[in-house]
């Protein structure tokens, strides 16, 4: 929905910027006060080849964040006072905290950092947002908020509680803030991240519950104080990292009653929103009442209709992306189709000139597609079809990746398909390990990955973001596969290429191990279905990562050791590994490996080990593990020696080590 002069309106996009649907904020007024560097000044010195970034220390979240946002500084010169500003509003915050808060002093802050002229600019209003989200912002940000409202007497920000507070300085403030939150949760889901651990979403679900107890003010065009609080709440909601922080504030259960709203602005922000919010259990509420699927039909065909091709402010590709959104939750997806949506997606797919609005409708029947009788009835629907193969070819890489995914779910078989084809086929334990995972969990699995590698396993991963245009290559290392690790978190099951790897690995009837990514999270619909009852492994940071990676061994045993490929970050080779050898043992007996209890407790009292009681749960398999990354990853063997098995005493360690290098 396009921004208007006078109130706050879903955020627009433009056909450069390629902006994801979010809401945004009026512009604010620009501050009077100048920079204490000049935009010329900054832009002459980059130009020159030199580099710039400030001198101050950066009010940011750790060394890692200090690199990124002076990296920003570096490739951004244009944006430098306002990142200035930034770091003067934050400091700003920071001190007032230590003592009585300063609430029109601090407003002229925010109004300096915001540079309303970048707002209708997409990619520096993304930088300004990333930025924003580098520094120690959020939580200064949120005790801010929680005390103006204090100060001011407010318990909700709401239309009818702030008509008597036109003068309190903490209200201009909190206008002021409300802003900076509105449109930085628009441009930066991972300030959406560092808001989401403040707490503050809990102000802005109490605005929605206070505004719910007079639903005849949203008979008409919402207020701004609606907008913005729900606008905070829908920009967040579309990082699935952070959907179940909003939920557990019953957010979903706040929202649904607006949906009785006579105003259609109101219904469709807020069933929008909810398209980003519902769970599969939470997705029977909205279907006690399927009219709001035809609603938003009706959005879409009068959006469509228009040469703006808008409707009261909403684009089509944003009421599209909503439609994906809730087709995200199964039981949608056959209701979806049953309505009429798949005509009105060709409609776009034929006729439109815009990418943004293509790529929107081919993401929306790749969707579809996961659903069996969905797939069916597309597979016969010709023009569908030609439509499809036709935008493959896009010269827009978004189009031609998601229309590449659409056809191969379409072409994929079941598993009971599968099963008629493959009558005899086999567990191969020669195959690799396939690591399945969504892009935001890259950083733990890379760790998973070189200590699988160390201890023998032949790995497959994605490392360089393959994605759609690669699927072929993703198809082959699902069949050459002896494991497939499924990682699993809100964000894998969301995305489509993931929901493909991992029903494709099903179908085959592959062994899936899953590996839990996102703390406290509840696999449903089709991934809750694929994990089963199967055993899965936390690595969501709940538990020691060193134990998991031991148990997660043990589990895979010998699947994936075998010397058919040697595979190299999404690179299968048809070689056998090369592994560093190891230290020849002059030990004779049973392999340790087959060690029993007893076995260990009699190696540890020979060793001088055994009054360490952490050392007692240690399998023979173990201490194998153990061995190899002795020379396969030292640092991480003596890391886990210390700080797991509690052996501080240096010549513990050292007579530690020794002792299991002689290991056979």
């Amino acid at each position: 929905m396009k921004e208007h002069a006078q109130h706050d309106t879903m955020g627009s996009s433009s056909s450069a910027a390629r902006k994801p649907n979010s809401v945004t904020h009026k512009d604010q007024p620009v501050s009077t006060q100048r920079p204490r560097h000049g935009t010329e000044n900054i832009e002459s010195t980059a130009g020159a080849g030199k580099t710039q970034t400030m001198d101050l220390l950066l009010p940011a979240n750790n060394e890692d964040d200090v690199k990124t946002a002076q990296d920003l500084q570096r490739d951004h010169p244009e944006l430098f006072y306002v990142f200035e500003e930034m770091h003067s509003l934050i400091e700003k915050l920071e001190e007032n905290q230590k003592s009585t808060w300063q609430w029109l002093d601090l407003q002229e802050s925010i109004e300096s950092s915001m540079e309303a002229s970048y707002f209708k600019h997409y990619k520096k209003k993304r930088v300004l947002g990333r930025y924003m989200a580098l520094l120690r912002a959020a939580g200064s940000f949120a005790e801010a908020y929680g005390d103006a409202l204090e100060e001011a007497g407010l318990t909700a920000f709401t239309a009818r509680t702030v008509e008597s507070h036109q003068a309190d300085a903490p209200l201009g403030f909190l206008v002021m803030l409300r802003s900076v939150l509105l449109n930085y949760t628009d441009s930066s889901l991972y300030f959406c991240e560092k808001l989401a651990d403040t707490g503050i979403f809990k102000y802005f679900v109490e605005d929605l519950k206070e505004s719910r107890t007079h639903l005849e003010d949203f008979d008409d065009v919402p207020d701004d104080c609606f907008v913005g609080s729900i606008g905070v709440l829908y920009n967040s909601a579309r990082n699935p990292a952070i959907r179940q922080t909003i939920r557990k504030l019953d957010t979903v259960s706040v929202l649904l009653p607006f949906l009785k709203s006579k105003s259609e602005k109101v219904r469709l922000l807020v069933l929008l929103s909810l398209a980003n919010m519902l769970d599969e259990d939470q997705n029977d509420l909205l279907l006690a009442d399927d009219s709001v699927f035809d609603f938003i039909l009706f959005i879409l065909e009068r959006a469509w209709k228009y040469q703006s091709h808008r409707f009261d402010g909403f684009s089509v590709e944003e009421v599209i992306d909503g439609m994906t959104g809730l087709a995200k939750n199964d039981s949608n997806k056959t209701l979806l189709v049953k309505k009429g949506v798949l005509p009105r997606l060709m409609n776009v797919l034929r006729d439109s000139s815009s990418d943004e609005e293509i790529e929107k409708a081919v993401k929306c029947v790749w969707e579809l597609a996961f659903d069996e009788e969905n797939r069916k009835d597309f597979n016969k629907n010709k023009e569908l079809m030609d439509l499809l193969k036709q935008r493959k070819t896009s010269s827009d890489n978004a189009v031609a990746k998601a229309s590449e995914g659409a056809l191969w779910v379409l072409q994929m078989k079941t598993k009971d398909e599968n099963k008629k084809s493959n009558k005899e086929q086999q567990v191969d334990i020669s195959g690799h390990v396939m690591i399945s995972y969504q892009w935001g969990d890259q950083k733990t699995l890379l760790q998973v990955k070189e200590l699988l590698k160390a201890d023998g396993y032949k790995l497959w991963m994605d490392v360089d973001n393959m994605g759609g245009s690669t699927l072929q290559a993703m198809a082959e290392a699902v069949q050459n596969a002896s494991v497939v690790l499924v990682c699993m978190s809100e964000r894998y099951k969301e995305s489509q290429n993931c929901r493909s790897e991992a029903e494709y690995a099903f179908s085959l009837q592959k062994t899936i191990i899953p590996l839990l990514m996102q703390r406290e999270y509840k696999p449903d619909g089709w991934l809750g279905m694929i994990k089963g009852t199967k055993l899965f492994f936390d690595f969501s940071g709940k538990y020691d990562f060193n134990k998991k990676l031991i148990e997660l061994s043990r589990e895979l045993g010998e699947k994936g050791k075998g010397l058919k490929a040697d595979v190299v970050d999404g690179e299968v080779r048809t070689s056998a590994a090369v592994l560093k050898a190891a230290p020849v043992d002059a030990a004779r007996g049973p392999a340790t490996a087959t060690w029993s209890n007893k076995d260990v407790h009699n190696w540890l009292v020979k060793s001088g080990f055994s009054r360490h009681s952490s050392l007692k749960d240690l399998s023979g398999e173990d201490l194998v593990f153990l061995k190899k990354l002795s020379y396969k990853a030292p640092e991480f063997f003596y890391t886990y020696v210390k700080g797991d098995l509690h052996l501080n005493d240096l010549r513990d360690i050292r007579r530690f080590s020794e002792a299991v290098e002689r290991l056979n």
